[in-house]
């Protein structure tokens, strides 16, 4: 009797160190505490004190995802949030940011790195080793100031002169020059322990409209697609830890009018996941963008963008909204909530991997 009583401790032991850190966490948390994680909020560095314990109680109460501190701030202010946050949290946290050329882009007392489409005209016989070492710097830089996830390199090819958002941030005009320097930006995160993120699939370079503001359409078919914009996400989707959809409509690829492609099924699972077999984590544009707005809620935001395949929901103005109308998506049954399981061990595997377990 004593030694069956061993033999079960011991399977039962055995059993549970076989289950990985991400899967006990997912089995501690309730359905809202597991749509909670795909949500990534702003954290502006000028928030009143209301709107900051807002941003608590989502953090320690509802247990949200991760956060990206926005708008402009001091590195005192972005250390001072990030210790609070991280102490309260309710489950770790991913920290991520638009730091394209460092953390100057949101830090005014850091001095700024340059800009993709400047690091091109660097002579080529250099210019490679010259980006490795740019985008090292970059990620230190990150890395000394809590980020886990640099929300770059834009992969976006600039084949449009009028563009308004984009410019300067792309490498080139050039698919195969934006995919090289791009992957030796991903190389030097990754030597620093940094993730990245490629952005904006399916490509907003050819656009004269900013999808801060408006939704710009591209009437591109798949065809020039492939020989142009896609070319960088084909070749970098396995390199990268993340895919940023876009905030643009593309009426060759989406039937429904004005459908962005951030909450276009047919573009975030059936081209990016499933013909392209993206498996990185998948990451909306910033769901308070003009783009967006303009056409739906926040809330009904997303729960599209959560049933057009995203994984992570960035800066949905209203999380609680959006987080029950994905739990009713749940319960009536027009999700299954092993589909949502598979989203959440997708983040929580990163978390580990970044050593993001405390």
């Amino acid at each position: 009797m004593i030694l069956n009583l061993l033999l079960f401790c011991l399977i039962f032991s055995m059993k549970a160190q076989e289950e990985s850190w991400e899967q006990n966490l997912l089995n501690k948390m309730t359905l809202q505490e597991k749509i909670a994680q795909l949500f990534v909020i702003r954290v502006n560095y000028n928030s009143s004190p209301d709107e900051f314990n807002y941003i608590k109680k989502l953090v320690s109460e509802i247990g949200v995802g991760g956060i990206i501190p926005l708008k402009r701030g001091t590195v005192e202010i972005h250390k001072k949030i990030l210790k609070e946050l991280h102490s309260c949290s309710k489950y770790p946290l991913i920290v991520m940011q638009d730091a394209e050329w460092g953390m100057q882009m949101r830090l005014k007392d850091l001095a700024p790195f340059a800009m993709a489409g400047e690091m091109i005209r660097i002579d080529e016989e250099d210019r490679y080793e010259k980006i490795y070492e740019w985008s090292r710097a970059i990620a230190k830089e990150c890395k000394e100031l809590g980020v886990h996830m640099n929300l770059a390199p834009v992969v976006d090819v600039n084949n449009n002169p009028k563009n308004p958002v984009i410019g300067i941030r792309s490498f080139s005009d050039d698919p195969y020059e934006v995919t090289k320097c791009a992957y030796y930006f991903i190389k030097g995160h990754h030597d620093e322990n940094v993730l990245t993120c490629i952005k904006h699939f399916p490509g907003h370079g050819d656009t004269t409209v900013d999808s801060h503001i408006a939704l710009p359409i591209i009437v591109h078919d798949i065809d020039h697609l492939n020989k142009v914009e896609l070319v960088p996400f084909k070749e970098l989707i396995k390199a990268a830890d993340a895919v940023m959809t876009a905030h643009i409509y593309l009426p060759k690829l989406e039937q429904e009018n004005n459908v962005p492609a951030s909450l276009s099924y047919a573009i975030t699972t059936e081209l990016l996941q499933n013909q392209l077999e993206c498996k990185s984590l998948i990451i909306t544009d910033a769901l308070d963008m003009g783009a967006i707005t303009m056409g739906c809620g926040p809330d009904e935001a997303a729960e599209k963008a959560f049933l057009a395949g995203a994984d992570i929901l960035l800066c949905c103005e209203d999380v609680i909204g959006g987080i029950k109308k994905i739990e009713e998506l749940i319960k009536n049954n027009r999700v299954n909530e092993q589909e949502l399981d598979r989203r959440v061990m997708k983040i929580l595997t990163i978390k580990k991997e970044r050593k993001l377990t405390n």
